[in-house]
């Protein structure tokens, strides 16, 4: 989940559209408009996209990559809510996002002027909510949205934090992990499900492309240990005696798969496996079962489950 992400996500729950405005691509006119003569005086061309009325977010997105002129204009629609001949509706709201300097993403330093007038918010990514984001469904009519990460990706980055988001500076790669491109590497692990032509090679080198060489290779190994530990089948036709896992990878892999496919139906079985394990790692599979479906966490074995860790529960 990415800064434009987050936009998009606050503007669904105000019930706000958002319009949004790639700052780096556009040139000032864009933003004020273009001057025409209209009976002897100047008038400017409203952008069409700029709504006249209604509650909506206008957003800037990439603002500290616009050029000065650029920036001097939404200065102005920012500190007058106007600009050219277009006024911005009361209940209008205008937000920004961009890169630090030292994030090498090409930004560039936000005029001081313009700057001033902003609340500042600096994210960093936070891997547990992530994976609970990951993990739950956005739509729950779109069982493939592009919201819901693999369980894969999901147990790779509980296993391995430091490949949820790696950036260094000075690296040569052209990519690296980060929440965004464990995304693309989730699309990639979906698409692959069903072609079996794809050696060993091709897949690393997949992987090597959305988030870098060193994460590919240790996505490609761990690939090896998700596909060869026990099937979610096999736990759920016997979970008193369905072998658990040894290896922290392994486990990793088993619990975000009972994540993925528990349901009202089957989630005493799954916690009668769950049972057997330490409870934090019990507690991720319970965690993303809930998020994707919140109608899990009021069955009759959901509710014994927490009264039984209660001393764990918070």
């Amino acid at each position: 989940i990415g800064k434009t992400e987050v936009i998009k996500m606050v503007g669904k729950d105000l019930n706000m559209p958002v319009i949004p405005f790639i700052a780096a691509q556009c040139d000032p006119t864009d933003v004020k408009g273009i001057p025409m003569i209209v009976e002897g005086e100047t008038v400017w061309a409203t952008p069409k996209m700029f709504p006249k009325s209604g509650p909506f977010i206008l957003f800037f997105d990439e603002l500290p990559n616009a050029p000065p002129s650029v920036q001097n204009s939404v200065q102005q629609l920012i500190h007058e809510r106007r600009v050219g001949d277009y006024t911005m509706p009361t209940e209008a709201r205008v937000v920004a996002a961009g890169n630090r300097v030292s994030d090498r993403a090409g930004a560039g330093k936000l005029q001081l002027a313009l700057s001033s007038r902003f609340q500042h918010i600096n994210m960093k990514p936070d891997l547990l909510d992530w994976c609970k984001w990951g993990a739950g469904l956005q739509d729950p009519k779109d069982q493939m949205s592009d919201t819901l990460i693999h369980p894969m990706v999901l147990a790779f980055c509980r296993w391995r934090p430091q490949m949820f988001h790696e950036f260094d500076p000075k690296t040569t790669d052209h990519t690296f992990p980060c929440p965004r491109t464990n995304h693309f590497v989730s699309n990639l692990v979906y698409a692959l499900e069903d072609e079996k032509n794809f050696d060993k090679e091709v897949r690393h080198g997949l992987y090597s492309g959305a988030a870098g060489v060193g994460y590919a290779t240790e996505f490609s190994a761990f690939e090896k240990i998700y596909q060869s530990v026990v099937s979610v089948d096999a736990i759920l036709l016997d979970p008193t005696r369905a072998p658990v896992p040894q290896e922290l990878s392994a486990l990793c892999a088993v619990v975000c798969a009972l994540g993925r496919r528990a349901t009202i139906g089957n989630i005493g079985l799954v916690l009668r496996y769950l049972d057997r394990l330490k409870k934090e790692y019990a507690f991720m599979a319970v965690a993303d079962a809930t998020t994707r479906d919140p109608r899990i966490a009021t069955t009759p074995e959901m509710t014994a489950y927490y009264i039984k860790n209660q001393d764990m529960m918070i």
